[in-house]
């Protein structure tokens, strides 16, 4: 948690960050994510592609109005250091690479559909 609060920070993201541990819950998986969306009123779910597969055939928010939408990350280019390119690697080589410029890098290539 402290490394997502930290570079979180770094990016200058201010979204609150609540830990599922606070809300007392009991739940597993796809339930307790379903019951934190529901405590925290929210409109809509966004998860990684691969769960679409998993979820595809449940009825995730049955009875509720909250919309599954996925994303994905495109392969993208950014300024590295040496002479070929290696990619997906973490985000402290596009930090060390990019600085301010990352968080722009990342928004122009994250998908949700």
């Amino acid at each position: 948690m402290n490394f997502i609060k930290y570079f979180c920070n770094i990016l200058n993201i201010n979204t609150k960050i609540t830990n599922s541990i606070d809300l007392g819950l009991q739940n597993k998986k796809e339930d307790l994510i379903k019951e934190i969306c529901i405590i925290k009123k929210c409109n809509e779910y966004i998860s990684t592609i691969g769960a679409k597969e998993y979820l595809k055939d449940k009825f995730f928010f049955d009875k509720t109005s909250i919309k599954i939408r996925y994303f994905t990350i495109n392969n993208f280019l950014y300024n590295q250091l040496g002479k070929k390119f290696i990619e997906k690697l973490s985000i402290l080589d596009i930090l060390f690479n990019e600085g301010p410029n990352t968080l722009n890098i990342i928004k122009k290539n994250f998908l949700i559909s």
